[in-house]
C-alpha cells in the first residue's frame, strides 16, 4: 500500500521515471538524471523518508537497466 502511495507521489512529480531511465544511453546520464529529478522533487517533499525511499527507488532502476560497463540493456544497439 505504501509502495503504491510513493510509486503514485514518483509519477505525479516527477513522470514516468522507468521510462526516462530506459531512454538514458549510459549510467553516468541515468545518474544524472536521478540528481535532476531528486532535486526537482525534494522542493516539493517534506519527508526525508520519502525523498531517501525515491532516491533508492531510482538506484533500483538504474542497476536494473544497465550492465557492468554502463551500457543500457533495454537500448537496441546500432
Amino acid at each position: 500500500m505504501l509502495e503504491d502511495s510513493i510509486s503514485e507521489k514518483i509519477i505525479r512529480c516527477c513522470g514516468d521515471v522507468q521510462s526516462r531511465i530506459h531512454a538514458c544511453r549510459t549510467r553516468q546520464i541515468a545518474c544524472m538524471l536521478k540528481d535532476r529529478l531528486c532535486q526537482e522533487f525534494a522542493q516539493d517533499c517534506v519527508s526525508e523518508l520519502i525523498r531517501q525511499l525515491i532516491a533508492r527507488h531510482i538506484d533500483e532502476l538504474i542497476a536494473d537497466t544497465f550492465d557492468r560497463d554502463g551500457n543500457n540493456k533495454y537500448l537496441e544497439e546500432e
